[in-house]
């Protein structure tokens, strides 16, 4: 019968050793106890908060006013150098702008009605541009005879070398053989080159302006002109029939 003397583990020592009592802690005296110090407010501190900022108030007047002479002594202009960008920017304006004023100089010489050159009758008078520089007035009155009698053909030419400029000014004895030039002759082709054809505006449309003085019809010909012309293609003031094409 087994017991507690025969027990297995009591002949194993380690497995004892798992079961023995731990050993008592070692005595330890008390601590001594320290006295706290009392603690107080900050009211009795205010008066040095105002010292302080005072204090510091003076001395960043002193450093404010210390790097004010500091700067004053070394001071020096201040160059603006020009971006790229900005210096095209004025030299576009400027030429704008000198471009503006001759225009306004040419515009004050300008007078289509005292034009001692001009042709007689402006309602029969066209208009022919984009021309090659080596026709002549004959070239011109020969092609253009095919749409009626031609009273006068005069070439622009410029004053100093005599050259042409590329247009002209027909004038019909009628306004029907106007038309009829209006209406056909644009776009076709003399000496290798292709035409435009117009009425005469400079004295047949109140606001109008040549393109010497920035006006024209240019690359806007498409486009119905904002100003109502007088009908070039009659002697009367009536509507011109063929404005939707400008």
């Amino acid at each position: 019968m087994a017991n507690a003397a025969n027990a297995p583990f009591v002949r194993h020592p380690p497995l004892l050793a798992l079961f023995a009592p731990r050993p008592p802690p070692p005595f330890k005296p008390p601590m001594t106890s320290k006295s706290i110090p009392k603690i107080s407010g900050v009211a009795a501190y205010t008066q040095q908060f105002a010292k302080y900022e005072e204090e510091e108030a003076r001395e960043e007047e002193q450093r404010a006013a210390a790097a004010a002479k500091e700067s004053e002594e070394s001071k020096q202009p201040v160059r603006v150098f020009e971006t790229m960008t900005e210096r095209l920017e004025r030299k576009k304006r400027e030429k704008e702008e000198k471009h503006l004023k001759l225009l306004a100089e040419r515009e004050k010489s300008w007078d289509p009605h005292n034009n001692a050159n001009a042709t007689k009758d402006p309602y029969k008078t066209l208009f022919v541009a984009r021309l090659s520089y080596d026709l002549a007035e004959d070239d011109l009155r020969k092609e253009f005879e095919q749409f009626g009698r031609i009273r006068h053909v005069r070439l622009i030419c410029d004053s100093n070398s005599g050259k042409s400029r590329g247009y002209a000014f027909i004038e019909f004895e009628r306004s029907a053989d106007l038309k009829e030039a209006y209406q056909h002759a644009d776009g076709i082709k003399l000496n290798q080159r292709r035409i435009l054809v117009d009425v005469e505006r400079g004295r047949t449309v109140k606001t109008w302006k040549p393109r010497k003085l920035g006006g024209g019809l240019g690359k806007t010909r498409a486009v119905p002109v904002s100003s109502e012309p007088v009908n070039p293609l009659s002697s009367s003031s009536s509507a011109m029939q063929g404005s939707s094409r400008h």
